[in-house]
């Protein structure tokens, strides 16, 4: 699992985030173990599942800053 190894290496030294931190605090992993969480058919790995967590939430923000500040978003007020 030289994949795995890689991103836990990654998420201990290179992202120093809050959220990542948050989770490590509510010890998401060992939720998402001690359920057998199951991605599909093919069961992943907890860091994998926390990657694509983050990744969503970052994209996420990324996405709602840019409707907020530029005009060019199409960001219809209702």
């Amino acid at each position: 699992m030289e994949l795995d190894n890689f991103i836990q290496t990654a998420m201990r030294r290179v992202l120093k985030n809050p959220i990542l931190s948050i989770l490590r605090d509510i010890n998401f992993s060992s939720i998402l173990k001690q359920s057998n969480f199951i991605k599909k058919d093919i069961g992943k790995s907890p860091y994998m599942i926390i990657l694509h967590f983050l990744y969503m939430f970052i994209i996420n923000k990324k996405i709602s800053t840019f409707m907020k500040y530029s005009n060019d978003s199409y960001n219809f007020i209702i």
